[in-house]
């Protein structure tokens, strides 16, 4: 029985312990089913890990981007451990790349002039274009000067939670994501359900208790070692704390392991915040779609129980480890797509095609399984909210898309893998969640052009 369907579609009110509001998921997208959504998910859903993507020649370091000449850097030319990289001046960085002009055009109601989308601080944007370069995954960032302006970023953030749960459940208990897990009455879920109801739903209670697994303070160093040292992500998600248990069975029938939950009653005196740049959300969905194939980027042997400070360290974790502990391609697989030992989609593909809008801004599922032969992908997370404090209402999505390498194929022979993170803010309610979609789909115009979305 999909039990994620009865349990995981929740329409609530929770106020975040931050101090920025009341976080609501919009209306119209929770009313998609999974049923729906699976109306709309690529023709073939082989479970990849990776956007397959064919190798180019070395002159494809230099490309262009709006009649602009730019440059494609690797890891190590970037140098990830430096906490200034997102920082103006870096050749692979186009600073005015996305800018705001964006959502100025005929039929949208008020334009640009009415919501004020052409000033930085009302729409945040970053985009990562990735290339294989002679077998090395290659990288160019796109932004409206935002792109490196911390904030927070709602419900988001759940995604990195979730990955990061899988980390701790391997390092501490042995067993990964392809489990289920037993409350005190025995009764169980599978890890995947609870990332598709997240994923879909956004359920405050159980994103708390999955993160919870790792706990405040690791979370928070997590993000802080692997991604950007000044972003902060030990908040939790609203009040509530789900009971879902602490003993996992891998296969379900497994050996048990228990894992002592943190569960964050702590929170409720320091509330912590989850503030990150659009470049950290982007950054995220990128490494998870490039993984393995960039070993300078991917999770390696620590679950960052104590801050990083030292680049020094940073490096010898990151760039020097040979043990790796870290997530599988089994993780993966459940963090992607939900339960393992079903043929239902889930996860956050389900998360990334929970709005018609989206698909529809690359191009609609028709076209998307055509050009792909159904192997398109978009896996994300949205999240929104009203922000008492900054007095507007914010709407956020990130994640990234995938139209694989195809040697047939006029547009894109060599695959595209694009990983985003967009937040639109308005004082008008009601408007920030349109204000980014249209924003996603002026992004698909300008940087996936072939794909014509509508």
């Amino acid at each position: 029985m999909k039990h994620y369907i009865v349990t995981g579609f929740y329409f609530f009110l929770g106020f975040l312990l931050t101090g920025c509001g009341v976080e609501i998921e919009s209306d119209s997208e929770l009313s998609s089913s999974l049923d729906q959504i699976r109306e709309r998910a690529p023709a073939d859903l082989s479970r990849r890990t990776r956007c397959e993507l064919n190798s180019r020649p070395a002159k494809d370091i230099e490309g262009t981007f709006r009649s602009k000449s730019i440059r494609y850097a690797n890891a190590e030319e970037i140098s990830y451990d430096n906490p200034n990289w997102q920082n103006k001046g870096n050749p692979w960085i186009s600073w005015e790349g996305l800018n705001a002009s964006l959502l100025d055009y005929p039929g949208f109601p008020g334009g640009s002039r009415f919501f004020r989308v052409d000033h930085p601080v009302n729409l945040r944007i970053a985009v990562i274009d990735v290339r294989m370069i002679e077998g090395v995954p290659h990288y160019h960032y796109l932004t409206n000067e935002t792109g490196g302006s911390p904030m927070e970023q709602w419900s988001t953030t759940k995604a990195i939670s979730s990955l990061h749960a899988g980390l701790i459940l391997r390092r501490k208990v042995g067993i990964g994501l392809r489990s289920k897990v037993f409350d005190s009455r025995k009764k169980s879920q599978w890890l995947g359900d609870i990332f598709t109801r997240i994923g879909v739903t956004s359920h405050n209670p159980t994103s708390n208790w999955v993160k919870s697994i790792p706990g405040p303070a690791a979370s928070d160093n997590f993000v802080s070692n692997w991604l950007n040292p000044a972003s902060e992500f030990g908040g939790r998600y609203g009040p509530g704390f789900a009971q879902i248990g602490s003993e996992f069975r891998y296969g379900g029938d497994g050996e048990t392991r228990s894992l002592r939950n943190p569960i964050p009653g702590n929170w409720n005196s320091s509330p912590g915040t989850n503030t990150l740049t659009p470049f950290d959300m982007a950054e995220f969905w990128k490494r998870v779609a490039v993984n393995t194939l960039d070993p300078k980027t991917w999770i390696k042997d620590e679950n960052y129980s104590v801050r990083i400070t030292s680049s020094r360290e940073r490096q010898r974790l990151f760039f020097n480890s040979q043990r790796v502990f870290g997530i599988n391609n089994e993780d993966l697989i459940v963090f992607l797509y939900g339960r393992v030992f079903s043929r239902d989609m889930g996860g956050y593909l389900a998360g990334g095609l929970k709005s018609s809008a989206f698909v529809a801004a690359f191009g609609g599922k028709a076209s998307l399984d055509d050009l792909s032969e159904g192997r398109w992908r978009l896996f994300g997370k949205t999240g929104s909210g009203y922000s008492n404090e900054r007095g507007r209402e914010e709407s956020a999505f990130s994640g990234y898309f995938c139209l694989p390498a195809n040697s047939d194929r006029v547009y894109e022979p060599h695959g595209r893998l694009v990983a985003f993170a967009i937040n639109a803010q308005t004082k008008e309610r009601g408007n920030a969640r349109r204000v980014r979609d249209r924003a996603l789909h002026k992004m698909v115009e300008q940087v996936l052009p072939g794909l014509k979305g509508n």
